[in-house]
């Protein structure tokens, strides 16, 4: 158990900031001396903290709460001004810039438009124009997530992007050329994170992206997974031994059999006529039988995969999101059954899996998101992180909540 004989009251202020904050992101609204009895802490600390984050206007104090014994008391809760961060999803096919704030309010949505086939710069080109007005609206901004579809670096570079034609090695950071704060992720990693930032009883989870290709992102407890080199929820390409010819090159890539793609094939290939996975997605909606048989046997291999993933991974819970999420309806009862009957203990037969909150914005929602947690962290201190202990260093965030909960506020 961590300890320390000397502790700079900054420090523990720092904490205690966090561990406040930290509990109205798990609660919606709560009083001073719920938090108090929550925390651990003197309702004399309490009250003290919420009296300088209410002037930093990081929280807000709202209606008086219902209570049975004792004076009524005002409801506390996160500011939405309080943080809020652009999210950026740099689509095969369109770009999504999004402003969210830590509360999951959405406060503004823009599409940005250019050709699938259009180059990295002009795309980037395109987002710094819109990114203008944003930051005029939003002078506050903690800064900028952005998530593409390839596999992202630690340093923010691109290594591999199949289904796009952009260069490998490519810093979307730097061609961004902004004077906020970037940081670059693969877009189901960042949909991950946001899944488990804004649920937050969602400790383990792996998050599947289905669209027209198939991947996925990893959060173990609490926090994103990303591999020695940003590749771990990349189980899109690896071979299930079939002929089909994947976008990044390879025959046989898993994403051949289990993909909006691929079930567009299927229809086709079964005498439907839809010009592109939407349509085929509206036809299935209408009734069409063979649409909506292409949509049962695409969420049967959807099931398949998730027992499979459930036993590599073992998470509590399994999310879908990306365009496929739209037809969860049709794809849900297949995915279940199948899920079921391929589960290797009883266990996963009964696995949570839900569809993405956010629908198709989950990458942008989590893209921002990766900007958000750090000020959270941080303990709402903008700008300059969290204050230093006396040795001039500041602990990592398990050792600061084992110190917290012994110490017993």
């Amino acid at each position: 158990m961590y300890r320390t004989n000397k502790v700079d009251h900054r420090w523990l202020k720092w904490i205690n900031r966090r561990a406040l904050l930290e509990r109205l992101m798990d609660t919606a609204r709560q009083s001073r001396a719920e938090l108090s009895r929550a925390l651990g802490l003197t309702k004399s600390t309490v009250s003290a903290l919420v009296d300088e984050m209410l002037a930093e206007g990081l929280l807000a104090e709202g209606a008086l709460l219902p209570q049975t014994i004792g004076r009524p008391a005002r409801g506390l809760s996160l500011h939405p001004d309080g943080a809020v961060a652009v999210g950026v999803e740099i689509g095969v096919e369109n770009t999504t810039v999004l402003v969210v704030d830590w509360t999951g309010g959405i406060r503004r949505r823009l599409e940005v438009s250019c050709r699938p086939e259009s180059p990295l710069a002009v795309r980037l080109q395109a987002v710094r124009n819109e990114l203008g007005d944003v930051f005029r609206e939003f002078s506050a901004l903690l800064g900028v997530g952005v998530c593409v579809p390839g596999i992202v670096s630690g340093d923010g570079r691109l290594l591999r992007a199949p289904n796009v034609i952009w260069p490998v090695g490519s810093s979307v950071s730097e061609a961004l050329h902004l004077e906020e704060p970037v940081r670059v992720e693969n877009d189901a990693n960042a949909a991950a994170f946001g899944e488990a930032f804004f649920r937050r009883d969602a400790r383990d989870l792996v998050f599947v992206m289905l669209g027209n290709g198939l991947g996925g992102g990893l959060v173990l407890d609490g926090r994103l997974r990303r591999g020695a080199y940003g590749a771990t929820g990349e189980f899109g390409h690896t071979d299930h031994g079939g002929e089909i010819v994947c976008s990044c090159g390879r025959r046989g890539c898993l994403e051949t059999e289990v993909s909006l793609r691929a079930a567009l094939s299927h229809y086709r290939a079964i005498g439907g006529r839809a010009g592109h996975t939407s349509e085929l997605l509206m036809l299935a909606e209408q009734g069409d039988p063979r649409a909506h048989q292409t949509l049962q046997l695409l969420g049967a291999r959807l099931g398949h995969l998730i027992a499979d993933l459930a036993l590599i991974y073992d998470p509590e819970s399994f999310v879908v999101g990306g365009a496929g999420v739209e037809a969860w309806a049709l794809l849900e009862d297949a995915m279940r059954r199948e899920l079921a009957a391929g589960a290797y203990i009883l266990p996963h037969a009964n696995l949570e899996v839900r569809p993405s909150r956010y629908a198709r914005l989950a990458p942008s929602v989590g893209a921002a998101a990766l900007m958000l947690e750090p000020f959270l962290v941080s303990g709402g201190y903008r700008g300059r992180g969290p204050p230093l202990a006396e040795n001039g260093t500041w602990e990592d965030g398990e050792k600061v909540t084992r110190y917290r909960i012994e110490r017993g506020g």
